[in-house]
């Protein structure tokens, strides 16, 4: 990873089930996210939703991308070999982990993973995961 990756978050929604790309984060006088900013269906029209950290989830960017050009996220579900990892941010850095809990750092598995989901849209990913590999 270049030492001078994008800074860039994505949030989901959890009243309304949806992930959504922010491209604006907005602070309080005492420095808590107050709300965030993300595109709508409308060209040049923007959403703000209040930030509740009980309904607001946001998510940033690895600055990696799967072996499909797909940008990798914390929270995504990815495919390595024969078995399913999230990607977590462990100490100082993001890594993938498996449910055994065995992990890898993500900048060696680049070029290896695959971007299947995430845990917030698609939790059975993580359940069963041998199962949901052989179909």
């Amino acid at each position: 990873m270049t030492q001078n990756r994008p800074i860039k978050f994505r949030a989901y929604i959890k009243n309304i089930n949806k992930m959504v790309e922010v491209n604006e984060i907005n602070w309080d006088e005492k420095g808590n996210i107050s709300s965030i900013g993300y595109p709508s269906q409308t060209k040049y029209v923007n959403h703000y939703l209040e930030f509740d950290p009980n309904n607001v989830i946001l998510m940033q960017y690895t600055g990696y991308k799967d072996m499909r050009g797909k940008e990798v996220y914390e929270g995504d579900i990815v495919k390595y070999y024969n078995d399913i990892y999230q990607v977590k941010w462990i100490w100082v850095g993001f890594y993938i982990r498996s449910i055994q809990g065995g992990f890898d750092e993500l900048a060696t598995t680049e070029n290896l993973i695959e971007v299947i989901g995430n845990i917030y849209e698609k939790p059975e990913l993580l359940e069963n995961k041998k199962e949901k590999l052989c179909q």
